[in-house]
């Protein structure tokens, strides 16, 4: 009797699957207006030829919800032939259609729209109010402006639309008004605070724009930087235990102002007691010892001693152990008050490059990149060379970003480099006007690209246009000849000076070739040129030797010189040198027989740690004739104006004729010290104090009487090219000569 309820129940079960598990031969979404189809049907299960299931069908229906878009979501099934028809009624949730703000004065509608999530014709979501809040209030959180406030109204449209409105409360710059540092027994507040980014308000605020009136301005993220700074402060006085607590901020409404409290504890000093190293070959421990800044005997400096391990690393990088890993090992000896220290130097593999990879290059042929890698494939890894290969890509200026990275392969012992640039528009056309003391007004072009063809070429054309100058320049210059450091650069030039006693009009070329060493800081080479020349004499009263130089000339000379640049920049240099020595001869046919020697220096160096930069630069010149022959006036020295002694006008240091005409010396020397500082950073904007030293001389004249001049200065980095206006102070007058002379350029100088 069980066996036959049980096989009835079995037979009924089978039955009832077979009638109500139909299958699915339609699926349908009505209601669609500005979603897509695809979307929804990418989340549910119910689908064309599945067996039908209620379970599946609710559940489709919270997967809808979930993606946001939809106010009404629900299932209509019907019973057709085949199975059934499920379709999806969906209502959407409004679509924006006007997005407008009230209030905002500190940023443009533009602006904020761009930091908004909602966007015309996109589905209105609570999500996006929320986020688009959020990074508005970021926005103007960077500007200090920490207690906007700001709410948004949602109105709705026909056709389910909806406006939506912001209103910005904009609130008052938020200063830090009080910095506490609480716990602090050793080191006092004020030598705390110098180091934080983040700083108390003072000074007129009429002057915040300048850096030493700083404003406190408040930002979250240097605050989370600072509990670093002050830790960095004990541990390079030797406190290896100090612990400082994440800063407190409180918000003072009424007065717009946040106090900043810092908690920390010192604990004790300690001295570096001895160094061991465990795995140091193939260094010595002596030369590992003399690289780094913590000695055995001194204070412990915490800050020190993490750009040791640094170092060590790559040091070990420089000898092909990729991988190295410095690990140390610290005692603290709390009695003594000493550290010992040990540096276990895991090296693992020397590592070698199996390929390196270039991509993002879309017009820099691949040739161009790898040339300045100091790494090729196959060799020992190199981690300096690294650097050096990153440095020397950006220094061609064909790129915006260089990234470079390693990546290991099966091998144990290999590695492949890669290297992505985003390539920056290397070809410009500019115009515009500058100014000068010496010639006056002037109007200036240039077509030029930097690449050319995507194979590094240098081809320029210039011209420059003025009351007192002509020139026009076509210059093309292959920095890499044959793949090697070699350029070689040629010029046709056309030119018109009119000087004070005589007019120059002069046509030609050259050619420069140049072999680059020690990673591009020394060029060796020679220059190879040739010139036409018309000098025309305007002084009424002019001497023998002037009348001398009036007619045409043919000048056929070379140049060999050597240059050494270590300056970080060619255009506002902070830092490194410029060294140059060149010897001009010229009597290789033409007319013209003479020799020029100008040795010249210029060092940039920044003052301790602060933002002054020092500028020294020091220049001698010696030219003399040959068989006979004098210097042509065009190649004597003149000197006086912006590029050699300030106080005194363009050319107007110089010996004299009979007749008091300047006719330039065949001595120079030229002393120039500068101070300079910022002013405004942001707008490349700087002040400079000066001192120049500099006379020329005839053959005859002993070196003696150097003019004098001192002064001030702006300078301003602008698009368009450097601007300087300079107020130089003549320091012993002589003559008619003024005492103080405006010196003013602007825009480039071709």
């Amino acid at each position: 009797m069980k066996l036959k309820l049980l096989f009835f129940v079995f037979v009924f079960s089978l039955f009832s699957v077979s009638v109500f598990a139909q299958d699915v031969v339609k699926v349908d979404i009505r209601g669609l207006v500005r979603t897509d189809k695809l979307s929804v049907m990418d989340v549910i299960k119910t689908k064309v030829g599945g067996k039908y299931s209620i379970e599946k069908v609710d559940s489709d229906i919270r997967c809808i919800y979930s993606l946001g878009f939809y106010n009404k979501v629900k299932a209509d099934v019907e019973d057709v032939k085949g199975g059934k028809s499920v379709t999806f009624i969906l209502k959407e949730k409004p679509s924006i259609r006007f997005i407008t703000f009230v209030g905002n004065k500190r940023f443009k509608d533009k602006e904020l729209l761009k930091n908004c999530e909602t966007k015309a014709y996109r589905i209105l979501t609570p999500d996006l109010i929320t986020e688009s809040i959020e990074k508005m209030k970021a926005l103007y959180t960077k500007k200090g402006r920490y207690l906007t406030e700001i709410f948004c109204s949602v109105k709705s449209v026909l056709e389910n639309r909806v406006d939506i409105e912001y209103t910005i409360h904009e609130s008052k710059k938020v200063v830090v008004k009080n910095i506490n540092i609480i716990g602090n027994e050793h080191i006092k507040n004020s030598v705390i605070e110098k180091a934080m980014i983040t700083h108390k308000k003072h000074g007129p605020y009429i002057l915040t724009f300048l850096p030493w009136f700083y404003t406190g301005r408040f930002n979250e993220d240097a605050v989370l930087m600072d509990k670093e700074t002050v830790r960095d402060v004990y541990l390079k006085k030797g406190y290896a235990e100090v612990s400082v607590k994440d800063p407190i901020i409180t918000v003072d409404v009424s007065r717009s102002c946040i106090n900043m409290d810092i908690s920390l504890e010192e604990g004790q000093r300690y001295t570096l007691k001895n160094i061991e190293f465990k795995g140091e070959k193939p260094y010595s421990i002596k030369f590992l010892k003399k690289q780094m800044k913590s000695k055995e005997g001194k204070l412990f400096n915490g800050v020190a001693f993490r750009q040791d391990i640094m170092k060590i690393t790559d040091l070990y990088g420089q000898k092909g152990y990729a991988f190295c890993d410095v690990k140390p090992i610290v005692h603290l000896d709390k009695e003594d008050a000493t550290i010992d220290v040990a540096l276990v130097i895991d090296k693992r593999h020397k590592i070698y490059v199996d390929r390196i990879e270039i991509v993002g290059n879309e017009k820099t042929r691949d040739n161009v990149i790898r040339r300045v890698l100091k790494l090729k494939e196959r060799d020992l890894y190199n981690s300096k060379y690294l650097r050096d290969s990153r440095r020397g890509l950006y220094k061609t200026d064909y790129f915006k970003e260089v990234t470079i990275t390693t990546k290991r392969v099966d091998e144990k012992d290999k590695l492949n480099v890669r290297v992505a640039v985003k390539e920056k528009h290397t070809g410009s056309f500019n115009a515009g006007v500058g100014y000068g003391t010496f010639d006056k007004f002037s109007v200036m072009g240039s077509v030029m690209e930097r690449n050319f063809l995507g194979a590094g070429l240098y081809t320029s054309f210039s011209g420059n246009i003025g009351s007192r100058t002509t020139l026009f320049d076509l210059t093309v210059t292959q920095p890499w000849l044959f793949n090697k450091p070699i350029s070689l650069s040629g010029t046709l030039y056309n030119s018109k000076y009119d000087y004070t006693s005589y007019d120059e009009n002069a046509y030609g070329g050259k050619v420069t070739l140049a072999h680059r060493f020690f990673d591009n800081t020394l060029k060796i080479g020679s220059t190879y040129g040739l010139s036409f020349e018309k000098i025309d004499i305007t002084e009424l009263n002019p001497s023998k030797y002037l009348k001398d130089q009036e007619g045409r000339h043919i000048e056929s000379y070379v140049t060999p010189f050597i240059e050494r640049d270590t300056l970080d920049s060619s255009v506002f240099p902070t830092s490194g040198a410029l060294s140059n020595v060149s010897v001009r001869v010229a009597g290789l046919g033409g007319t013209e027989r003479y020799a020029k020697t100008v040795v010249s220096h210029s060092i940039y160096y920044k003052l301790l740690a602060s933002s002054l930069i020092a500028h020294v630069r020091g220049e001698a010149g010696y030219a003399t004739g040959i068989s006979g022959k004098h210097v042509p006036i065009q190649n004597r020295f003149f000197l006086g104006g912006i590029d050699s002694v300030r106080g005194f006008s363009e050319g107007k240091i110089s010996p004299k004729d009979d007749e008091g005409n300047c006719i330039g010396g065949e001595k120079e020397i030229v002393f120039n010290f500068e101070l300079i500082f910022p002013i405004l950073t942001e707008l490349n904007f700087y002040g400079v104090a000066f001192y120049d030293m500099g006379n020329c001389w005839r053959m005859t004249e002993s070196l003696s009487d150097l003019r004098k001049g001192a002064g001030l200065g702006l300078r301003w980095i602008s698009p368009l090219g450097p601007m300087r206006i300079e107020w130089g102070k003549n320091l012993s007058p002589e003559g008619d000569e003024k005492g103080s002379v405006w010196h003013f350029t602007m825009g480039m100088v071709f």
